[in-house]
């Protein structure tokens, strides 16, 4: 979702100035005191065009305006019934339930909704998860590995899984030393250098040399995210770590250490600056000892493997010995009974497959997901509401 072009009535709905005058300067009731404030501005606030920083009022109004202009841009593109009076009506009280903390949005909503990234690099910033499966990467080796690696750099938490392990055999790399390729001071410029390599060692692509030269140096700001940039150092050691691990493998087959080895390589590139920040989850077979044991070499998990948490996938009646041996040392790997969670909506009922398509889940595993499907999860508070239908008018 983005919006180039500005259509009309682009971005022209607000909350009336009468109404922000009440929250005008105001304090919400911080459920911590000061810890609470601070964690807000840490976190949350984004920096105002006219200096300084926002105020949890003027987030709010940032963050409910932007829903409501999404909206109405969506009925506009669809030629749907849109009403102002409704929306401002609307739009207050949902602005009021953030204030009072019956609810809020995801953090990565509460950061970015309204502002202008969500409309210059699209919708990704405003999600928490998503997951995808290497089960197809003979028809595209690179483009899991690509589509983990961008939605990392909007800070969405990946799961993913080991499912292309034996399907593809790495290639040397074609080289072309002539050609230079001049990386673009961007997330998209990031993402597409891992492509370009990963397409190298499979025989879609080739290596040029890469020019560094337009991104912008460590410390400089980042305005379309916020943050500071890292600089070009952690884009030149993904490229060495990427290139000194697949020539290791010229001539073998992809197996589940090289692809959680690629993705744990992608994600420490990703946390290496800036605000980003990264949370992966791998999936692995439940009869790969070597996916179990990957955590036991200390050198590689210090070195990239702590980029993601293991967990195998379980099915009914397998030998628990091994795999629990492991996690009595160290905590993983985690366990994901899939076919429960694909046939059972709630385990007291009967299945109902509602989640049939189901592959993984994401990084912290409270959402099972499909294969290249994104997740958004929202915070609401019961204990801030007086009766059920004050809660049922919350979540509505």
């Amino acid at each position: 979702m983005i919006f180039n072009g500005r259509p009309a009535g682009f971005r022209d709905f607000k909350l009336s100035d009468s109404f922000i005058d009440k929250y005008r300067g105001q304090q919400p009731h911080w459920g911590y005191g000061v810890l609470s404030y601070i964690t807000y501005l840490r976190t949350y606030s984004r920096p105002l065009p006219s200096g300084g920083q926002e105020e949890f009022w003027q987030t709010c109004q940032r963050v409910v305006e932007g829903c409501f202009n999404i909206q109405k841009l969506h009925c506009s593109v669809l030629g749907l019934p849109w009403s102002n009076d409704k929306a401002q009506k609307s739009a207050q009280v949902m602005y009021n339930l953030m204030w009072q903390f019956k609810f809020l949005p995801p953090g990565r909503g509460l950061w970015a909704m309204g502002a202008d990234v969500v409309y210059e690099r699209g919708s990704s910033v405003l999600l928490n998860c998503g997951a995808i499966s290497t089960q197809d990467i003979k028809l595209d080796y690179s483009a899991p590995f690509r589509w983990l690696m961008d939605m990392s750099m909007s800070g969405i938490g990946i799961g993913y899984d080991t499912k292309g392990a034996g399907t593809v055999t790495i290639l040397p790399p074609a080289k072309k030393l002539d050609a230079v390729y001049l990386i673009p001071d961007s997330r998209e410029g990031w993402v597409e250098i891992a492509g370009i390599i990963l397409d190298a060692y499979t025989g879609t692509g080739y290596l040029p040399t890469f020019d560094y030269s337009q991104i912008r140096p460590k410390g400089s700001p980042l305005r379309t995210t916020g943050g500071i940039a890292p600089g070009p150092q952690p884009l030149i050691d993904l490229v060495n770590n990427l290139t000194r691990l697949y020539d290791n493998y010229i001539g073998k087959k992809v197996d589940s250490t090289l692809i959680v080895d690629t993705c744990n390589y992608l994600g420490k590139a990703v946390v290496s600056g800036g605000i980003r920040r990264s949370a992966l989850i791998s999936f692995g077979e439940h009869n790969d000892r070597e996916f179990m044991a990957l955590k036991l070499d200390q050198a590689a998990v210090l070195d990239r493997r702590f980029a993601s948490n293991n967990s195998i996938i379980t099915p009914v009646g397998m030998d628990y010995a091994y795999p629990a041996s492991l996690t009595a040392q160290n905590g993983e790997p985690g366990y994901f009974w899939l076919e429960n969670a694909r046939a059972y909506s709630r385990l007291i009922d009967l299945p109902d497959w509602k989640d049939e398509r189901a592959m993984m889940t994401n990084p912290c595993a409270e959402q099972v997901l499909e294969n290249a499907e994104l997740c958004c999860l929202v915070e609401t508070f019961p204990a801030k509401h007086e009766s059920l239908i004050d809660n049922i008018n919350t979540l509505k």
